[in-house]
This record gives structure tokens, C-alpha cells and sequence, in this order.
């Protein structure tokens, strides 16, 4: 009877094991050394998976899309995280934009000014760019970016098949780095804190360990924060955002 037993808890633990979802439940990580890592785990609790991709320079997730931009490529990773693309892009970093769906939206590299717009399952060049005197910060989907002229930063919505632009918002105090959220919301540093501040003008704020260096999408309410010496997620899905440091800090 015994082994009975024995052999049940064993064929259990097996079908849980599984079972167990393969998709990051948190995104993905960029550690300390660039490379890709799936993020897993519970708040508080959070663990690595393996490491997909070395020399990683940008990465964003929605929680089921992911997107990592190397030295030279784009790579794109489904919801089940399995690799469904790789092209060639300019060097530098990218911002990444994804749809209320959670699938890609577009692909910005602020160096060059080239666009990429996801369509079919695919990128597509844009086949037009921003203006000469905007410093591109975010882009959303679709198609909309976060600019800087001056000292001030505007919202700046374009029409997608020939970039015209259709309207322009001022965000004053809003500063950089900073997200355009698929909701509409705008999410920025100010110093040692981040703002988000919702489409209506209302604004939630959260102190942190350090000043924010780049901010990027995890996987819904949830928002990577790098800092000087690690990095943390930030949930704000309640009424109060919460923080969680993040394993692979350089620290």
C-alpha cells in the first residue's frame, strides 16, 4: 500500500511539473551581464529561468509578447516563449511599443529614426519618421510617441500611413525616462520616484532605492525599473504601487 501511495505522489508531482506553464509569468529580464532571462515566480519571491540571448541591449514584455534588441538584430518571442522572429536592425537601443492585446506594436531606434510597425505577425518599415527637432523617449502603439523639444515633452499621435501628425499634447513635468502605456497613461521618473499619471490627469507616485536610468513593460500593471545598482518591478495594480527588487542587480 505504501508504495502505492509512493508511486501516486510521484506520478502527481510529474503531471504538476508538466503542466507548469513555460511562459515567463513576470516578462523578461535583461540582467547585469545583457543577457535575456526569463522571469518567474511570485512578488517578493521572483527567480531567473535560463539565459536565451547574450548582448542585450533593449527588452520590453507584455507578458505574453516579448521583444530584445542586440547589437545588430530584433528578436521576437511569442506568449509560449518560443523565438517566432529575428531581423536585422540598426545599432543602439530600441523602445518598444505593444498593443492593448499584447502583441507587438511597433520597434523604434532612436539613432537612425527607423520605425517598424507590426502587421500580420510581422514588422513592416513605417516608411516615414519623426521629426528632426523631437528627441523620441516612447512610442506606443499605434501610433503614438512620447518627444522632448526643448525642455517640454508633448504626446505626438500619427497617422500610420504616412506619419501626418493628427494631435499634440503638452505633459507638463512629465521627464525622462519615461513609458507611453497602451491605456494611454504616461509612466515617468521624477528623481528618486516614478509617476504614473492616468489619461484623466490623476497621478499615482512611488519612492524608490535610487534614481531611474530606463524603464521598461513587464507584463500588465507590472514595470522593470533600472537603477544605478539593480533593478525593480513596480505593480501598480492596487491602490498603492508596490516595489520588489529583482534578482540579477549589479550590486
Amino acid at each position: 500500500m505504501r508504495n502505492r501511495i509512493l508511486l501516486s505522489v510521484i506520478a502527481m508531482a510529474c503531471l504538476a511539473r508538466a503542466q507548469t506553464p513555460e511562459t515567463p509569468r513576470f516578462g523578461w529580464l535583461r540582467d547585469a551581464s545583457g543577457l535575456l532571462r526569463p522571469l518567474q515566480g511570485f512578488a517578493a519571491n521572483f527567480v531567473t529561468g535560463e539565459a536565451r540571448e547574450s548582448g542585450v541591449l533593449s527588452v520590453a514584455s507584455s507578458g505574453t509578447w516579448a521583444l530584445a534588441k542586440t547589437a545588430r538584430e530584433l528578436i521576437v518571442f511569442d506568449p509560449a516563449g518560443v523565438e517566432a522572429g529575428r531581423l536585422a536592425a540598426p545599432d543602439g537601443n530600441a523602445l518598444f511599443a505593444f498593443a492593448l492585446n499584447g502583441e507587438p506594436a511597433a520597434a523604434f531606434f532612436p539613432e537612425t529614426g527607423l520605425l517598424l510597425l507590426w502587421s500580420g505577425g510581422s514588422f513592416e518599415v513605417a516608411g516615414w519618421k519623426t521629426g528632426r527637432d523631437e528627441e523620441v523617449l516612447a512610442v506606443a502603439g499605434a501610433i503614438s510617441f512620447l518627444v522632448r523639444r526643448g525642455d517640454a515633452v508633448w504626446r505626438v499621435d500619427r497617422a500610420v500611413p504616412d506619419g501626418q501628425v493628427t494631435r499634440e499634447q503638452a505633459l507638463p513635468g512629465v521627464g525622462a525616462p519615461a513609458l507611453l502605456r497602451p491605456d494611454g497613461s504616461v509612466l515617468y521618473a521624477d528623481g528618486r520616484a516614478l509617476v504614473l499619471r492616468s489619461p484623466d490627469a490623476g497621478e499615482q507616485r512611488v519612492e524608490l532605492p535610487g534614481p531611474v536610468t530606463a524603464l521598461n513593460e513587464m507584463a500588465g500593471d507590472w514595470v522593470c525599473a533600472r537603477l544605478a545598482d539593480r533593478q525593480v518591478v513596480v505593480s501598480f495594480s492596487g491602490a498603492t504601487p508596490r516595489v520588489f527588487e529583482l534578482p540579477g542587480g549589479e550590486r
